[in-house]
């Protein structure tokens, strides 16, 4: 957001409020109180004139009158009077107009980052939106559907821009404050926006409708845990995973169009290549049922918010053989710098199929068939390299991590929250009863590992001989003082203890968690070589919640776990790739 758009005073009442109200929060408040400055001039009169407790309650009963379509988006009542009076008074000074999306872009403005990152949410500039729109043919009484509605932006530029009368404008939003907000937007604009009764999960609650158009951003990589669903009538296993829902997106957008309707839809430039099985799978089946228009490669920063390169995946349902790839990603450079003198000039210019130019192609269908379903521009444009298919590929794996991280940030918050039944505590000897390790008998051919203090610095030892047959916990007791987990069968090494785990207190990999936080030094009674004593580590303090919770906690972890491995393959692969480049220089 630029302060050439929002007036300075927009940021100056939200620095008023820095340090006292949440970041996100404060996007809210700024957003309710620039609703009544555009709605009514009469409200705003009497709110400058009140001085104390009852501005609150004077605001609290604006946003519950019967009048409005929309409940209170913030409660009001609970502010501080003199920061709200500060508030208005800045506002006031501001000349506010009802002009774009002003309510959804001074709550993007306040949003956290962190609250971005963990939602997938990009806000589309308005040049993107109206792209969006130009590659839409959208006549007199046509539909428009915006599935990933947001604060209503989309919908209220296409009503403000397109020409005509008669549109139906439809959008579903699952964001509480977002689908206020479009309510409100919507109210200011005097429009009909359908958006519902209740804020929505679009690929949960399927609408029972077909339209002509579906333009819509929806969040980028998005995952589903495995406990939610979505709507069978776009779910297709073979074609979209739970581990990223871009596809998704692209099988609700042609369940909702007609026959002859078309679709404009945003999603990062991954989804052109994904390799997994179920990624080739949907893109085959959009290829070759003849449902993809043309893909737009945007520039990267195009949003403010992310660093990743997005795209326009132009859908319909016409049946043609061929279809083009615009590739405009050098186009002029830095894209955020220059992007809103540039955009309306040279990217549409490119929509137009103007055949001429050097990054235009039309593609057949059997050229796709022929890459395999990957749609990626360098195969398109470019000779192939193997660094540059390699490069894409690791460019994917980490996005795909990024969004699985981004899924155990968000299921971890939900265990916090369902994790408010006291714990129980209990001391080490009572969960689990602490044993001592001893040397492992010696072995040609033996398959039982053999744990030791410390880590594995060459060959893991095996024995042929079983000292604990169940999961449990090694703590390193001489030389190095670590944790480590043991899948049983085992042998536990003379530096160690091993734990014998009640399992009906605590999951051995969860105590194994728990034990990971212990600062094991503070028990060392050792001069020299570091060492514990059983008798100090039986009396350390745990907490402990229930079963059920453990296993959350757990199977979060693992993930986690999992995705530091395959970034360290990354990593290490893409320092590989460097190596090899440099070699050649």
């Amino acid at each position: 957001m630029k302060r050439t758009y929002i007036e300075s005073h927009i940021f100056k009442a939200f620095s008023k409020m820095n340090g006292i109200i949440p970041q996100d929060e404060a996007g809210i408040i700024l957003s309710g109180l620039v609703f009544i400055k555009l709605y009514s001039s009469e409200t705003w009169k009497k709110l400058k004139e009140l001085n104390d407790y009852s501005i609150n309650l004077y605001i609290h009963d604006f946003f519950t009158n019967e009048k409005l379509p929309f409940n209170r988006i913030y409660d009001f009542k609970e502010l501080d009077s003199k920061l709200l009076k500060a508030l208005i008074i800045i506002l006031d000074e501001a000349d506010i107009s009802i002009r774009g999306d002003v309510l959804g872009e001074i709550y993007n403005f306040c949003k956290s980052d962190d609250n971005r990152k963990i939602y997938g949410e990009h806000y589309t500039p308005y040049n993107v939106v109206k792209l969006l729109l130009n590659a839409l043919d959208i006549k007199e009484d046509d539909i428009l559907l915006d599935p990933c509605a947001g604060t209503g932006r989309m919908l209220t530029v296409a009503k403000k821009t397109l020409p005509f009368r008669n549109i139906t404008f439809i959008g579903q939003e699952k964001n509480p404050i977002a689908w206020t907000l479009a309510q409100m937007s919507a109210f200011l604009y005097n429009m009909d926006l359908k958006i519902g009764n209740s804020p929505q999960d679009a690929l949960q609650e399927i609408l029972g409708i077909s339209v002509e158009h579906v333009l819509m951003n929806p969040p980028f990589n998005q995952s589903y845990a495995q406990d939610l669903e979505i709507n069978s009538q776009i779910w297709d296993e073979t074609t979209c995973r739970r581990s990223n829902l871009n596809f998704a997106w692209l099988q609700l957008t042609l369940h909702y169009i007609k026959e002859n309707g078309d679709a404009a839809v945003i999603l990062p430039q991954t989804s052109l290549l994904m390799q997994r099985k179920e990624d080739i799978a949907a893109r085959r089946m959009i290829i070759e049922n003849k449902y993809i228009e043309g893909i737009i490669c945007l520039p990267r920063g195009v949003f403010p918010s992310t660093r990743i390169k997005p795209c326009i995946w132009l859908l319909s349902k016409k049946q043609k053989d061929s279809f083009y790839i615009v590739d405009i990603y050098n186009f002029s450079g830095d894209y955020s710098a220059n992007y809103k003198e540039n955009t309306d000039k040279n990217i549409l210019s490119k929509l137009g199929l103007e055949k001429n130019q050097a990054n235009y192609k039309i593609i057949s269908i059997d050229d796709a068939r022929k890459n395999g379903y990957n749609l990626q521009t360098d195969l398109y444009f470019a000779i192939k390299s193997e660094a540059s298919v390699k490069k894409y590929k690791h460019e994917e794996e980490i996005y795909n991590l990024i969004a699985k991280l981004h899924e155990s940030q968000n299921r971890l918050k939900i265990i916090q929250k369902l994790d408010k039944e006291k714990k129980s505590t209990y001391l080490l000897k009572e969960v689990a009863k602490i044993k001592y390790g001893r040397t492992a008998p010696t072995a040609i051919n033996g398959t039982i590992p053999v744990y030791k203090s410390g880590k594995l610095r060459f060959k893991q030892e095996f024995t042929d001989s079983i000292m604990y047959e169940k999961d449990s916990v090694i703590i390193g007791c001489k030389g190095t003082l670590s944790v480590q987990y043991a899948k049983g069968p085992f042998w536990a090494s003379g530096t160690t203890f091993y734990l014998m785990i009640d399992t009906d207190i605590v999951i051995p990999k969860y105590l194994y968690y728990l034990l990971r936080k212990i600062n094991f030094k503070k028990f060392n009674v050792a001069a020299g070589l570091p060492a514990l004593r059983r008798v100090d580590i039986e009396q350390i303090e745990l907490e402990i919640p229930s079963i059920s919770i453990q296993k959350e906690y757990i199977k979060k972890i693992e993930h986690l776990e999992r995705i530091s491995d395959c970034s360290r393959q990354i990593t290490n692969a893409i320092e590989e790739i460097i190596h090899k480049n440099i070699e050649q220089l």
